[in-house]
């Protein structure tokens, strides 16, 4: 059995044909990429779902409660939001565990989530993000 990272868990692997991991223990370059791509993509679709529920909420179902005496429009929004918004949060602190991010982009992506259109922003920081992530140098 061959040892796990302790950073990763993962053990190491060949990285094409027999040959030896990029770095014994972690996931060759190619495959951390795609890995952390994929879950700044998944950070970006969380964002723009978070942001449409926050927007419909505070736009629309709350003035038909208060102004139109709807009420069942933040009984269903609410929920769906605070589900929203714990499913974003979680999504964040997964990515931002792995991204190694400066510490004003980690408060950035978690304030500005409470914002109403916030998660629009996120998302354009995020696809911005990724973007990046082919032209930085490997750690």
């Amino acid at each position: 059995m061959e040892p796990q990272s302790p950073r990763t868990g993962l053990a190491g692997r060949a990285s094409r044909r027999g040959q030896e991991p990029d770095f014994p223990g972690e996931p060759n370059h190619a495959e951390a990429l795609t890995q952390r791509r994929a879950q700044l993509r998944r950070l970006e679709f969380a964002s723009v779902i978070e942001g449409t529920t926050l927007i419909l909420l505070a736009g629309v179902a709350v003035p038909l409660k208060h102004l139109g005496g709807w009420p069942v429009g933040v009984q269903v929004l609410g929920p769906l939001h605070g589900l929203a918004l714990l499913i974003y949060l979680w999504i964040a602190m997964q990515a931002v565990a792995e991204a190694g991010w400066s510490r004003s982009d980690v408060i950035r992506v978690f304030l500005v989530a409470v914002l109403p259109f916030g998660g629009f922003f996120n998302a354009a920081f995020i696809s911005r993000k990724i973007a990046g992530l082919g032209k930085e140098p490997s750690r």
